[in-house]
């Protein structure tokens, strides 16, 4: 059986539900339930933007530090200033390197929905159902994740009130991981909005527009987001199979790339057994 705890992204979104092997029965124990952070693999990591802020900064450092040392060289004798100075060369040469090294790429904005294609006459009963994580792409994934970033699953059960119950389960570490929400649809069909987003702290806006889909094989998904004032964006390439033909994933990278993200903000999840199938 399965014991639940809740996880959150680095505060971008919702919680999630976390599950690892417990005797406690098929009911979900208030008790067993054990608070953790962890970063949801939906929207990528930052890690990378806090790793080039911490190179600028050091490069910063290095550079004052040169500035001071070009003052002390003039109390200082011929051979002691010739040592200084080429040290102060080094230290500034090296500076240069890591600033250049460590630069910040400019944040990609999120393109209007109006630019976002919509499945024509979608059909929300044929959308229902389990999907696999194919691709992902959006402006907080890093290409550099590939390999290590594994495949999940969305499941769309729709209810009586035209909304679907989501849940994506995902393996971290030796856990698998839930994240249960809702989606209320739109006056646009098959767009729709998270549901209670005030239980979210700092989430703004929460949007889901469904690009193009067949129902029984592949659909692309597009994600956009508003927490704490920035703004994020990402589409996905579900399968209802773990293995799609190669034709689907370049039109889902040229599709990634006209939403002005490039390669590095493309993956494709390795595929895993654990967790996503026999749920």
């Amino acid at each position: 059986m399965w014991a639940a705890g809740v996880s959150r992204r680095f505060g971008e979104g919702p919680l999630t539900t976390h599950f690892s092997p417990s005797p406690v029965g098929l009911g979900l124990s208030r008790s067993s339930w054990k608070p953790r952070m962890t970063a949801h693999p939906d929207w990528g990591t930052t890690d990378h933007i806090q790793s080039q802020m911490e190179h600028r900064d050091s490069a910063q450092g290095a550079l004052v530090t040169a500035r001071a040392a070009v003052r002390r060289t003039s109390l200082l004798g011929p051979a002691t200033m010739a040592l200084s100075l080429l040290w102060l060369g080094l230290t500034l040469l090296g500076a240069l390197q890591t600033q250049a090294q460590g630069t910040i790429p400019s944040w990609i904005s999120a393109p209007p929905l109006s630019k976002v294609p919509l499945q024509p006459n979608f059909q929300a009963d044929q959308f229902q159902g389990k999907w696999y994580v194919v691709g992902l792409a959006g402006n907080a994934v890093k290409k550099e994740e590939q390999g290590r970033f594994k495949m999940y699953t969305t499941t769309y059960e729709l209810k009586e009130d035209g909304s679907y119950n989501v849940v994506s389960t995902l393996l971290r570490g030796q856990l698998c991981d839930n994240w249960i929400r809702t989606f209320v649809p739109s006056l646009q069909p098959g767009q729709f909005k998270l549901g209670d987003i005030k239980k979210y702290s700092g989430l703004q806006s929460y949007v889901v527009r469904v690009v193009s889909t067949n129902y029984s094989q592949f659909a692309i998904v597009f994600f956009k987001k508003v927490s704490n004032n920035q703004e994020y964006f990402k589409t996905t390439l579900y399968g209802r199979t773990k293995v799609l033909s190669p034709e689907l994933k370049e039109n889902f990278v040229r599709f990634a790339k006209s939403l002005g993200l490039s390669d590095d903000n493309i993956i494709f999840p390795v595929a895993i057994d654990q967790c996503i199938d026999g749920q």
